[in-house]
């Protein structure tokens, strides 16, 4: 099923569905909260996001279960994570692999009897219905479209960073605001070994310098990426100041596209392309391994911001206000056009540019190394201190 498809039905048919539903729900006395569920169903780098949320629902109801319900390739960062009881998940590659899988949860959620959903959604209809779906008395989401299906909504403010909406949202379902909200990803020893095998086996040492780079954006708006090009010329550059290894991630259905990249590389650069190599936990050891990220508005991003790793971000279509890097160390280039912001909750994530990306294509190579080069010979000795620490 593409991305497209998957919106234009969830916009009109969940609308629909909505409007019917939210006339035969019906209140429920709450009760204690043992059971709960959080739906997010988009985004690998918004469930890193809004793990902060889950975890005020642990310290605010600690004997609770809490499970998750999520698309099925995001299951693997949620086993990361670490917060979930149990990972209900569903496939959308195929129209019959969804409706089996959209069945056979149905049934499982109702059994589940929860006390309470969360639904951590900032624009689909379908996890508001699948909120409702599960008879939970205590049903708490975003003052969206679906919001006559929750019995408590939190406002999104779109002038903020989002991390401050799932705030809002955890505070809606607590009934306070969260103690801490901190945002933080566990790291793996094991996945950190492999990492380090990995990058050895490509001839990067202990204690050589890695620049972990990122040229994609999912199929939810590929208009986020930078100029293939671009990112080729800047790894070429890092190798010849610095001396740096560039390891290129991405996922499996990437790989072409970044096999491109290494094709279009200018003279000698040390590039090492891991895209479609790499488990969700060594994503996380290799950026904690690499001493920066270059990145378009993508999951990595928010892994690194996660890590604490220093971050260069590339938006366009998005502003960095609501979806920035949030490390202490961070550089961004936005061009700010007139007509960027172009995607956002409101049109539901959807790029309709007429202009070919013309705010990724305005950020030049030159004017991002201006900026890169001084960024990284900084940062190079902060992360060399890091490791040694460790």
């Amino acid at each position: 099923m593409k991305v497209g498809a998957i919106k234009f039905v969830d916009e009109y048919a969940g609308r629909a569905m909505t409007g019917a539903a939210a006339r035969l729900v019906r209140a429920k006395a709450a009760g204690e909260v043992r059971r709960v569920l959080f739906v997010k169903f988009w985004g690998l780098g918004s469930i890193v996001l809004a793990s902060p949320a889950v975890r005020a629902a642990r310290a605010a109801f600690p004997n609770a279960r809490i499970d998750m319900l999520t698309l099925a390739e995001n299951e693997a960062v949620c086993a990361h994570l670490g917060l979930f009881d149990r990972v209900h998940t569903v496939r959308i590659d195929r129209t019959g692999r969804f409706a089996a899988d959209a069945a056979r949860v149905l049934v499982n959620l109702r059994r589940a009897a929860y006390d309470a959903v969360v639904d951590l959604e900032l624009f689909a209809y379908v996890s508001a219905l699948a909120a409702a779906a599960t008879g939970a008395p205590r049903r708490v989401g975003f003052a969206k479209g679906a919001a006559a299906l929750f019995t408590e909504t939190a406002t999104f403010d779109p002038r903020r960073h989002v991390v401050e909406s799932f705030r809002a949202l955890a505070t809606a379902f607590a009934g306070r605001e969260p103690d801490t909200f901190d945002l933080e990803i566990p790291r793996s020893d094991a996945a950190a070994g492999s990492i380090a095998a990995k990058l050895a086996a490509a001839g990067v040492g202990p204690n050589d310098l890695v620049v972990a780079m990122n040229p994609n954006a999912s199929p939810l708006a590929l208009e986020r990426r930078w100029p293939r090009a671009s990112f080729a010329a800047i790894a070429a550059r890092l190798t010849a100041r610095f001396g740096a290894h560039v390891a290129l991630v991405g996922s499996a259905a990437e790989r072409k596209y970044v096999d491109g990249l290494v094709a279009e590389l200018p003279g000698p650069a040390l590039a090492v392309n891991l895209t479609g190599e790499l488990s969700f936990s060594e994503l996380v050891a290799l950026v904690d391994r690499s001493a920066a990220l270059v990145t378009n508005d993508s999951g990595p991003l928010h892994v690194a911001s996660a890590l604490d790793v220093p971050t260069v971000a590339l938006f366009g279509p998005e502003t960095p206000a609501r979806y920035g890097p949030l490390a202490s160390e961070r550089l961004v280039f936005y061009a700010g056009l007139a007509c960027s912001p172009c995607m956002s909750v409101e049109n539901r994530k959807t790029v309709n540019c007429r202009y070919d990306a013309l705010c990724m294509r305005s950020i030049s190579i030159d004017d991002v190394w201006e900026r890169v080069e001084p960024f990284v010979a900084r940062v190079r000795a902060g992360h060399a201190a890091r490791r040694v620490a460790r």
